[in-house]
């Protein structure tokens, strides 16, 4: 049998269930009295978990496992070359009182500068070949009785080559176009010292003015479909040493928006990190110029 004392207690937790539901608002929550766990699904796919207990004070006190990814700049480096390496945690802020603290490891890495406690590690290797950071992230400022540790681990890499006299750039100019039109411009792999080496061009990335992007790695890259669809294709045959000519091949259809494209180059040779150029391509009607905005008279 159910007393008073109980329905009054019951009561009383439901309230500041409710009261912790609307301040984490966008999460599903299944809470379990004395130290269970439950579950925040967040909006955006990401997934958090958490742990809540009711405090001294009468308040419902959340504890969130975050959501860790991180990531290196630049992706591929030469050794003793500076790569960052930055944090992405999720959420943020955290509620009031509580922080994150972060710890970095990389074997093989020699720090720049900075530490290994902050959001964003800087390093470089002596040695070639792929290298690993791992992060690991802990919410600090309160620790939930009885629960699971909330720290939470992530790793990146970073590809690293040895030194080379090999050296080249890639350079490719502005092109204005209309509407149905095939065109062709150029790209130049230009020698700038060493031995030569075989370099494979590709399009890496196309990105409208109006912010709408696509990215590859491939001889055709394409943005839109049908007839709005805008396209870059390497023409020329691929894998050559530079100095050499590459023909590009730009297609835009009857309805290709009439905006501004950004096209992104990426020259990839076994020897050196990955380089990259890139051009605009202008689409107007008239097919010269950039575009001018027009502003109606009242």
């Amino acid at each position: 049998m159910l007393h008073c004392t109980e329905l009054s207690l019951g009561i009383i937790v439901m309230s500041h269930l409710v009261s912790a539901f609307e301040r984490i608002k966008k999460w599903q929550a299944h809470l379990l009295a004395g130290g269970v766990v439950f579950f925040l699904s967040v909006l955006f796919v990401q997934t958090f978990f958490a742990y809540a207990e009711i405090v001294p004070s009468n308040e419902v006190q959340v504890y969130v496992r975050p959501s860790v990814t991180c990531f290196a700049s630049p992706s591929s480096a030469s050794t003793g070359q500076t790569v960052t390496f930055t944090s992405n945690v999720l959420p943020s802020p955290l509620p009031a009182g509580q922080s994150y603290r972060y710890s970095w490891s990389s074997a093989g890495a020699t720090l720049v500068f900075g530490d290994t406690v902050s959001p964003s590690y800087v390093v470089r290797y002596g040695s070639a070949g792929p290298h690993d950071a791992t992060l690991t992230v802990t919410p600090i400022g309160v620790t939930p009785p009885g629960s699971e540790s909330l720290a939470q681990t992530a790793s990146c890499s970073v590809s690293v080559y040895p030194p080379s006299s090999f050296n080249y750039s890639i350079s490719a100019g502005n092109v204005a176009m209309k509407p149905n039109e095939t065109r062709t411009t150029i790209a130049t792999l230009q020698l700038i010292s060493g031995t030569t080496e075989p370099v494979t061009l590709a399009i890496s990335r196309i990105t409208s003015q109006s912010g709408a992007f696509v990215t590859g790695n491939t001889d055709t890259l394409a943005l839109g479909s049908g007839n709005t669809r805008f396209s870059v294709t390497v023409a020329s045959p691929n894998g050559v040493s530079p100095t050499a000519s590459i023909n590009l091949q730009l297609q835009t259809q009857t309805q290709t928006p009439l905006v501004i494209y950004t096209v992104e180059l990426t020259g990839t040779a076994s020897v050196v990190p990955p380089r990259t150029k890139t051009f605009t391509v202008t689409v107007s009607t008239t097919g010269s110029g950039p575009i001018v905005p027009k502003f109606e008279e009242f």
